[in-house]
């Protein structure tokens, strides 16, 4: 599979706090803090856009973080390739109905309106939810993830059950040192594995269609707004958590 470089290019940093935090968790679950860096032989848009024009069949995006790089990969193919090559983006970012997720010390003056992974980069959160044409976003918002919480019931079920090297691994990064407090506190969330079920399964996830943008700048930039002259894309309305459970376990040990 191959793997570039993405974009460190952000309007808002990330909290370097929350920075270390994960690369410590992930070093830790995955044991390669000693492994060096090999970069990418293609920036993360480029691969991104040749891989989309070169496919005989509509490509399926899934983002999991600032949509920095696929804004960057849709200036670099034609209006016609974005029609005809590119099929569904899930997003996992936004929140429309609920509140938002921002913290650690580089939030100041922002009004926690706005999903982080879309606070980072708004304005290609809104080059890439106004630029995919005929509702092909499908965005799996808080409001769709608040219902899935990463509990210490079901990592315990999860380290229970765990028959394969991916759920081994998912049940190690959910409890190296310092994830078990923040899943105590219930601030941890399945994020990016709710966005990628609905993907997968086509469930766990509910959507309707709503015309959206993002706000750019000030107070609430990032948030994403639903507004009568937005774009319309599938916006995720609801989450079934047991579900998405039942389902994510179930993938992660080959069923």
């Amino acid at each position: 599979m191959p793997v570039a470089d993405g974009s460190e290019q952000w309007v808002n940093e990330p909290p370097p706090e929350a920075r270390v935090l994960f690369e410590q968790v992930l070093s830790g679950a995955l044991d390669d803090a000693d492994v060096p860096d090999r970069p990418g032989d293609l920036p993360a848009a480029d691969l991104i856009a040749r891989t989309v024009r070169a496919a005989h069949r509509p490509v399926t995006v899934l983002t999991t973080g600032p949509l920095s790089n696929l804004a960057a990969a849709l200036d670099r193919m034609s209006p016609r390739t974005v029609e005809r090559r590119l099929g569904r983006v899930v997003v996992m970012g936004g929140a429309f109905d609920v509140g938002g997720n921002l913290f650690g010390s580089t939030t100041e003056g922002f009004d926690n309106t706005q999903e982080v992974n879309l606070w980072i980069d708004p304005g290609a959160a809104d080059r890439v939810l106004a630029g995919v044409p005929h509702a092909r976003v499908r965005v799996v918002a808080l409001d769709a993830t608040d219902h899935a919480p990463i509990t210490a019931a079901y990592v315990d079920r999860l380290g229970a059950r765990a028959a394969t090297y991916e759920a081994r691994t998912v049940h190690a990064i959910v409890t190296q040192p310092g994830m078990p407090e923040l899943v105590e506190l219930g601030v941890m969330y399945w994020w990016d594995a709710l966005a990628a079920v609905s993907l997968v399964t086509g469930e766990a996830v509910d959507y309707r269609v709503r015309p959206v943008d993002v706000v750019r700048s000030g107070p609430s930039a990032g948030r994403t707004v639903e507004v009568p002259d937005g774009t319309p894309q599938h916006v995720s309305t609801a989450g079934d958590g047991a579900l998405f459970e039942d389902l994510f376990l179930a993938g992660l040990n080959g069923r």
